[in-house]
């Protein structure tokens, strides 16, 4: 009997402690600035809650919908702050604000290494609710990623000048020539990268990069050892001026029919191309100079030294580099 009732005057105890606690949430959150101040302690899910009691109570209390919208959007919901933000109330009255929100967060998706998609996002709504934002913003943008290149933070340079770009073409051109700039201070290697960027934001300076590369992919194509070095030039020159004409200057092989062609070398430089001949093809040629002080250079490794009677070998298809033991003036294939 004692259990009982000591079990019911706890029971009575606790729901007079929740009714307490209830008032108590109420009375906290009679007005905004009670859910801004459990925002400020660190407290989102009570601040939500405050709102939403605001709301149910009154449903046009157009700053508490701004309100929530603004703390849904710092939450990353989006769905949430929109269905806040486009209430044509809501709108009405903090038009501003809500673009300057906007923008905020894409500034701060950006300096947190944001790939663009979501900045972009961001800043199109911004601009939607602030259009005489645009302007003073991309020109902030432009003026933050220059200043970034030049520090050679160059990736968190990229993000500011593309978002400036996507939105003015006129940027996009600036930003072109700045990495084109930076590309041209630099040796090759390091201006591949810089010539990727700029590639990125217009067609310009397409000509001279691929022209650039081609130039000095020709200038290493002889030199023994140098294939790879020669071929990611190659690949590289391609993408500034197609493969059709970088091939036909500098094609990595070159089927021989039937005819006679040329070789001028110095001493310890190579063809700067593979001779083949047409698949099925039955090979036979002859290949000689002056002193035959060459080899022939297979691709699976194997060296002939022209001057020996050593035989050519015969193979499934036949390739090979031309490489000169001293100066040869002309050497001449012959294929039948």
């Amino acid at each position: 009997m004692k259990i009982n009732i000591c079990i019911c005057i706890v029971l009575s105890m606790l729901l007079a402690t929740a009714q307490i606690s209830f008032a108590a949430a109420e009375k906290k959150c009679a007005h905004v600035k009670d859910a801004e101040r459990f925002w400020e302690y660190n407290m989102p899910t009570e601040a939500m809650s405050c709102l939403d009691a605001i709301i149910s109570r009154e449903p046009a209390d157009t700053k508490a919908h701004f309100v929530k919208g603004a703390y849904c959007l710092k939450t990353g919901n989006l769905a949430c702050a929109e269905s806040r933000f486009q209430a044509k109330p809501v709108r009405d009255a903090y038009r501003s604000e809500i673009s300057k929100l906007y923008k905020a967060e894409a500034a701060s998706l950006l300096e947190n290494g944001d790939d663009n998609r979501n900045s972009i996002l961001y800043y199109t709504k911004a601009f939607e609710y602030g259009p005489g934002l645009q302007e003073i913003t991309l020109q902030e943008l432009f003026t933050s990623g220059r200043a970034l290149a030049m520090k050679g933070q160059y990736e968190a340079a990229d993000r500011e000048l593309f978002i400036a770009s996507y939105f003015s073409a006129s940027f996009g051109n600036q930003a072109c020539d700045i990495f084109y700039g930076l590309g041209n201070s630099m040796k090759i290697e390091e201006a591949l990268y810089f010539y990727d960027k700029a590639r990125k934001y217009c067609t310009d300076h397409n000509e001279e990069i691929g022209r650039m590369l081609l130039q000095t992919a020709k200038s290493i194509a002889k030199i023994p050892e140098m294939e790879k070095q020669t071929d990611s030039l190659r690949n590289e020159a391609i993408k500034y001026l197609g493969e059709k004409k970088v091939l036909s200057e500098l094609p990595s092989y070159k089927i021989c029919n039937k005819g006679t062609y040329l070789f001028s070398l110095k001493k310890g430089e190579q063809s700067d191309h593979w001779v083949m001949f047409p698949e099925g093809m039955m090979t036979n040629f002859t290949i000689g100079s002056s002193d035959d002080k060459f080899e022939l250079l297979y691709d699976d490794g194997q060296v002939v030294p022209v001057w020996t009677p050593e035989p050519f070998p015969q193979k499934i298809r036949t390739k090979f580099k031309i490489v000169a033991v001293t100066d040869q003036q002309e050497i001449r294939l012959v294929v039948k």
